[in-house]
Formats: structure tokens, C-alpha cells, sequence
């Protein structure tokens, strides 16, 4: 759960984007999933659109509240092949916001 206080402050008082994760799957509405394509940054991973790499979890605590969270979990694969061939040992996930959401600036907070 965001911080009220954070979005109370001169600074942050314009809240344009928010998510929890608590609706249980991915907002394709917000979010894209991304697979490697071109590759950019000498990159060590392969990205790929799969549960075991991309995938929310709710942890219930004591306070009867539900608490949401993403995960991008990286995993060892040695020799994994992208589509087009490149090869790679590690695979993970990776999201981003583009043509549904574009912010010049942003304060993103967990907790």
C-alpha cells in the first residue's frame, strides 16, 4: 500500500498512476510484458513472458490485510535459446509501461 504521506508532500500531490497488484493477475491496461528481441546494454539475460519468471504474490499478515507485490524472478538456464538464436544462461522478466502510461519524471515507492 502506498504511503499517504508521500503523496501529501509539495513535491508528490499529483497521484497519475497507482498499482497495488491486488487485482491477482497483470494489468495488461498498464503494464507490457517484454521478450528479448534486439539486444541493447550487453545484456545477461533473456527475457520471456512466463509465470515462472513474471507473476504477482499476496503475503496475508496479521492485520487481516492483504498485501500484493510483482515479482520478476530470475532464473538459471544455461544455454537458453531466444527465437532468433542468441544464446544465454540467465532468463527473467521485464516490464515496462510504453504507450500506456509515458511520465517524464516518477517516485515510485514499495511499502
Amino acid at each position: 500500500m502506498m504511503n499517504q504521506a508521500i503523496l501529501k508532500t509539495p513535491k508528490f500531490n499529483n497521484l497519475v498512476f497507482f498499482d497495488d497488484f491486488s487485482a491477482g493477475v497483470l494489468d495488461n491496461t498498464k503494464w507490457n510484458v517484454r521478450v528479448t528481441g534486439k539486444q541493447h546494454n550487453l545484456e545477461e539475460q533473456a527475457y520471456i513472458n512466463t509465470g515462472e519468471t513474471v507473476y504477482l504474490f499476496q503475503d496475508e499478515d496479521d492485520s487481516d490485510s492483504i498485501e500484493s507485490a510483482l515479482a520478476l524472478h530470475p532464473r538459471y538456464r544455461p544455454g537458453y535459446r531466444t527465437p532468433n538464436g542468441d544464446r544465454f544462461d540467465f532468463v527473467s522478466g521485464k516490464l515496462d509501461t510504453f504507450g500506456n502510461l509515458n511520465l517524464l519524471m516518477a517516485l515510485f515507492q514499495h511499502g
